[in-house]
């Protein structure tokens, strides 16, 4: 046998090497299963998922079974091709699959009864989250089933400047996440009331939505644990009351100019709260009225300007349970005021301020332990940050010393300006060593850098 037979032959054999590797892997792929490749495909926008259908036969048509459709306006182009692309998907996946997730994502107008079309086509599929993202103008009329939809578990509507109506009564049996962001939210004149029932809702987020014509919406959602509300922007003092029953509540967020009255009810679970509320307006009814609701919360957090908004200080009475007060914002917080805080918690452990006091007193103040007794009897832990090191700041803390007969410890994180003024630093901390300590012996931690 010559050489020239046999470099053929081994050739061959490199070549037959080659081509069996090449079979392997491409069988491996094409062996999976379906599923696996819906899976696979479901990471994918919906764009790209059916461009893999150029791929091969094999994935010429997987992507009609995927459980996922999700459409975003910026990788197809223009507003024409983004409508055809998106009704072409829905012709073509197959409608017996049911929808995991159906996503949709576009800054330019479309015409609402598309909207509502591709909506439809979703509930039909039996979706469980829609995520839904409309930055244009339009006037959102949602398919009644979406109302009363048994499958879905997730909602979130950013609709800007978008009108989302209502019918009179709303019941999503299987919704544990609602998320509503600049919506102008309405029903019919004539009815004015709205009812919406979640039974097994947990957290709930309205984002700078307002309600129009519509006096009353009573939501009703026995298992929710986390609320936030956010329409600080808004503030348009209007008629509407928003009534929550929500015994399960556990954490809540408020930041709003309370242009519509927020009442909770059955409300005793409640751990954590912040209240921030901006607003020009006298709305101290509205403020009292929802600190009543939740007036066994045991940590809140509020601002100096919120608590500014109060007719008095003392509505805080209402907080029987209460054990933790966070003072944000605290800048102008002075010894008038510090006072009737005192007087206003009786039982609260902990007490912070997060920015200092007034930066501008320059006297201290003369307070008298038995105007607060079960305020100092009560007190375990004080934190003040940003401190100045200022007369009101240093008279609290010499104060409270002395007298804060349960106070364990009391932590000083220096502002910036102080951390710079090593002179300042010495003579703080100076007077503080040597300040008269009550029965507890408190710890100080001074950590002279924030």
């Amino acid at each position: 046998m010559d050489a020239s037979t046999l470099t053929g032959k081994s050739k061959s054999r490199r070549e037959g090497k080659k081509n069996k590797a090449k079979e392997e892997v491409e069988d491996r792929i094409s062996r999976l299963p379906e599923s696996i490749l819906h899976h696979i495909l479901s990471f994918l926008p919906t764009h790209y998922a059916v461009g893999t259908s150029l791929l091969s036969k094999r994935w010429k048509y997987l992507w009609t079974g995927i459980s996922k459709l999700d459409f975003n306006g910026k990788l197809i182009g223009s507003n024409i091709a983004f409508i055809n692309f998106v009704e072409r998907v829905f012709f073509g996946h197959d409608a017996t699959t049911a929808l995991n997730k159906f996503r949709f994502s576009c800054d330019e107008p479309i015409d609402e009864c598309h909207i509502k079309a591709w909506i439809s086509a979703a509930l039909r599929r039996k979706v469980q989250k829609i995520n839904l993202d409309l930055t244009s103008k339009l006037l959102v009329v949602f398919p009644a089933s979406l109302f009363s939809c048994e499958t879905l578990t997730a909602l979130k509507l950013t609709a800007l400047f978008s009108v989302l109506q209502l019918p009179v009564s709303i019941c999503f049996p299987s919704i544990k996440l609602l998320h509503l962001k600049f919506i102008d939210i309405s029903c019919e004149e004539s009815v004015q009331q709205v009812s919406l029932s979640c039974p097994v809702l947990e957290e709930v987020m309205l984002m700078d939505c307002s309600w129009e014509n519509i006096k009353v919406i009573d939501i009703f959602a026995p298992k929710l644990e986390r609320m936030a509300i956010d329409d600080k922007d808004n503030d348009w003092s209007t008629n509407c009351k928003i009534k929550i029953y929500a015994e399960s509540l556990v954490t809540m967020v408020v930041t709003s100019c309370l242009a519509c009255e927020i009442s909770l009810h059955n409300i005793s679970s409640v751990n954590e709260a912040t209240i921030n509320i901006q607003s020009e307006n006298d709305i101290s009814y509205r403020l009292t009225k929802l600190l009543q609701g939740i007036s066994n919360v045991k940590h809140l957090h509020l601002p100096y300007l919120t608590i500014n908004k109060l007719s008095s200080t003392k509505d805080l009475l209402a907080l029987s349970n209460l054990k933790s007060l966070t003072v944000t914002t605290s800048t102008f917080v002075n010894g008038k005021l510090l006072t009737e805080l005192f007087c206003s918690l009786p039982k609260v452990e902990s007490l912070i301020f997060t920015n200092g006091l007034d930066r501008y007193s320059h006297e201290g103040y003369d307070w008298t332990p038995e105007a607060f007794q079960s305020f100092l009897s009560h007190l375990k832990s004080f934190e003040i940050s940003n401190f100045y090191g200022n007369e009101t700041e240093l008279s609290l803390v010499e104060f409270l010393l002395k007298n804060a007969i349960a106070l364990e410890k009391i932590t000083i994180v220096s502002s910036s300006a102080l951390s710079a003024d090593p002179i300042t630093q010495l003579e703080i901390t100076t007077r503080l060593l040597c300040a008269p300590r009550g029965p507890m012996g408190t710890i100080i931690e001074y950590p002279l850098r924030p």
